[in-house]
């Protein structure tokens, strides 16, 4: 392991798609003292095995590459929040940076991978770094980095499925997942195969992607913090301090503050601001679907 790997601080949220990660990532990244990077292994995937833990150094090698990832999906993500290490100076400029290459990249298609400059020394920086992707490479990761710190959330089931199907059905997300879950040892303990899962209905492969995905990352990951959605949405300060208490983090006025802001409406339907209650519950009443979803 490198020493800058070593030396940074990391904090891994992680989850399926759909399931709040994005406002927990925010949330813990929120913090002044913390470095915020969203799903930076989107941008840069890697190119290992990501079912075994003995190919470690290519994932290492993967994990310090997005450490300092540039690229505004990553780097880029908006509120843009003030930080200890950086000054007033440098985070309004690079404050206008992000958000004028947003008003741009529409007119110039080419600044979607523009570099955005991080105007201070990041060495020894906490990072947070929030991932969909990454737990079928779970076990590949937590050997790759074992100081780093694991929150998984969970959101039920039908609730993810639901909002899921709420994308597909508008052409927000593909028509149908992507397979390949079921190329880890979880799948192979249920008995489920690719043809298998290609015979079930859209919802009944969504639950069997949410039950062994989030069971392979409770497997693999040493000492993983798991978090409910909806524990989350009921009570979104409390359960939050609970969590930075877990992982040792100080709280924080401006995490606070953060949480209020992003509570206060709801948004579109990529956009982490929501009424948390009211996202988590709506499958409740209006999702056909769910008892697919359950028996599966």
């Amino acid at each position: 392991m490198s020493d800058a790997l070593k030396e940074t601080p990391l904090t891994f949220v992680v989850g399926l798609p759909r399931s709040a990660t994005s406002w927990l990532g925010q949330i813990l990244g929120s913090h002044p003292d913390h470095a915020y990077l969203n799903e930076p292994d989107v941008v840069l995937k890697g190119d290992y095995p990501h079912t075994s833990d003995k190919e470690h150094h290519e994932a290492q090698a993967h994990i310090e590459s997005l450490i300092d990832l540039r690229h505004p999906r990553a780097a880029g993500h908006r509120p843009v929040l003030p930080k200890s290490y950086r000054g007033p100076i440098a985070h309004r400029t690079r404050q206008a940076i992000i958000y004028g290459l947003k008003a741009c990249e529409r007119f110039i298609p080419a600044l979607q991978d523009a570099s955005i400059p991080a105007l201070c020394d990041m060495r020894g920086i906490p990072r947070v770094i929030k991932s969909v992707s990454m737990l079928g490479r779970a076990r590949a990761w937590n050997a790759a980095a074992p100081h780093a710190k694991w929150v998984l959330i969970l959101r039920h089931p039908c609730g993810h499925a639901h909002s899921t199907r709420r994308g597909q059905a508008s052409g927000l997300l593909p028509g149908k997942i992507p397979l390949g879950f079921e190329d880890c040892p979880v799948a192979d303990r249920y008995g489920i195969t690719r043809d298998r899962l290609e015979a079930m209905t859209e919802s009944e492969r969504l639950a069997w992607r949410w039950a062994i995905l989030n069971e392979n990352a409770m497997d693999c990951l040493e000492g993983v913090h798991v978090i409910s959605h909806d524990v989350l949405a009921a009570d979104p300060i409390g359960e939050s301090k609970r969590l930075f208490e877990a992982l040792e983090l100080p709280w924080h006025q401006q995490v606070e503050r953060f949480l209020s802001s992003s509570t206060a409406k709801d948004g579109s339907y990529f956009r982490p601001t929501r009424l948390p209650l009211k996202a988590a519950n709506s499958w409740r009443d209006s999702f056909t679907e769910q008892d697919e979803v359950l028996n599966a």
